[in-house]
C-alpha cells in the first residue's frame, strides 16, 4: 500500500481545481477556485489570475492562504472521500524571470500560454501574474485507504534557501515573533496596551522581586513588557523623535489600522497626547505618534501600499 505522504502526491497531481482562502482587510476569509500546477520537493502550487482580482490583493497585503483539493468524482452523499488541504504562504511572482514557471504551468495549462506569455509579462501589457503558494503544512483525508483515522497531517517540505556560500541548505522560515520593551510600571502599561487590543498571556515575576516580564499578544505577534526594581533612564536623546532616531537601536513599535484618521480620533478622545502629529511619509505611509506610559514612543500607521 503507498504511504499517506506517496497518496497525497497522487491526489494533488491528479487534481486539477483547487478552492484557495485568502484573508481580506478585515481579516475574513476569502475563497476562490483557480486552476493549479503542483510541484513538490519543496512542495509549491502554482496557479494564474489577474492581479486586481480581490484574492491577488489579498495574497499582496496578506501571504497567510489556506485551501482544499477533492482527488475523487463526487458522486452521491455517503461515499468514501478522498481530499487534501493544505495552508501556506502564498505570493505573486516577478513578471520577468519566470520562464521556467511559465513553462511548466502551459505544459499542463496549453491554454493559458497567451495569458502568460513570458514577453507578455515582461512588458506589461497583459493583467494574468503567476502566483505561487509554498505549502506548510498537508492534511490528507483518505477514507478509501485509511477508513479507521482519514485525517492524516503530513509536514510540507518546504521551500531551501542558502546560508552562506558553501554552506548546507536549510529549510529553516524565520517569523517576527516579539518586539521586547521596558517599562516603568507594569500594570500600568499592561491597562495601556490593553486599549489598542492586546491581551496578556504570560507574566513572570523573579522571586526576589527584582524584575518581571509579561507578554501581550496581538493577532499572531507578541509585545514582550520587562520591568525592573533598579531601573535606568532613558538617553535625553530618546524624548524626542528626531533626536532618536540618529541614535542607532530599536527606535519603536507600529500598530497598522485600516484608518489612521480614525485611530488619531479614538486616541484624542481617549486624552492620549500626539508625540508627533499626524503626517504621510516618505515611504508612502500615513502615521502619528503616542507615547506609551513609560515613554516609548508607539506609531500607529495606515499602510495601503500593494508590497
Amino acid at each position: 500500500m503507498p504511504t499517506s505522504r506517496e497518496l497525497l502526491e497522487q491526489y494533488v497531481q491528479s487534481g486539477k481545481l483547487m478552492q484557495l482562502a485568502t484573508l481580506g482587510a478585515d481579516y475574513s476569509p476569502v475563497v476562490c477556485n483557480v486552476w493549479y500546477d503542483a510541484h513538490f520537493a519543496p512542495d509549491l502550487l502554482r496557479f494564474i489570475s489577474r492581479h486586481d482580482r480581490n484574492h491577488s490583493a489579498n495574497i499582496r497585503k496578506d501571504p497567510r492562504v489556506a485551501g482544499s483539493i477533492i482527488a475523487i468524482p463526487l458522486e452521491a452523499l455517503g461515499q468514501p472521500v478522498a481530499g487534501v488541504t493544505f495552508t501556506g504562504m502564498a505570493k505573486e511572482l516577478s513578471t520577468t524571470g519566470v520562464e521556467s514557471e511559465v513553462d511548466a504551468f502551459v505544459k499542463r495549462w496549453p491554454a493559458a500560454t497567451g495569458a502568460i506569455d513570458p514577453a507578455k509579462l515582461a512588458r506589461g501589457e497583459t493583467p494574468t501574474r503567476i502566483y505561487e503558494v509554498a505549502v506548510e503544512e498537508w492534511v490528507l483525508f483518505d477514507e478509501i485507504n485509511f477508513p479507521e483515522q482519514p485525517r492524516q497531517v503530513i509536514q510540507a517540505t518546504r521551500v531551501r534557501w542558502r546560508l552562506a556560500p558553501n554552506r548546507s541548505e536549510s529549510v529553516i522560515r524565520f517569523r517576527v515573533h516579539h518586539v521586547a520593551i521596558s517599562v516603568r510600571d507594569m500594570q500600568e502599561s499592561i491597562r495601556f496596551y490593553e486599549t489598542f487590543g492586546f491581551r496578556q498571556v504570560i507574566h513572570y515575576a523573579d522571586p526576589n522581586g527584582d524584575f518581571e516580564i509579561s507578554h501581550l499578544k496581538l493577532d499572531t505577534g507578541f509585545l514582550e513588557l520587562w520591568w525592573y526594581k533598579d531601573q535606568v533612564a532613558a538617553p535625553e536623546s530618546a524624548a524626542e523623535l528626531s533626536s532618536d532616531l540618529p541614535r542607532i537601536g530599536v527606535k519603536h513599535l507600529a500598530l497598522r489600522v485600516e484608518s489612521v484618521d480614525e485611530a488619531k480620533r479614538l486616541v484624542e478622545e481617549l486624552g492620549i497626547p500626539l508625540a508627533v502629529q499626524r503626517r504621510d511619509g516618505n515611504t508612502g505611509v500615513a502615521y502619528f505618534f503616542i507615547r506609551d506610559p513609560s515613554g516609548n514612543l508607539l506609531e500607529i500607521l495606515e499602510d495601503d501600499r500593494s508590497l
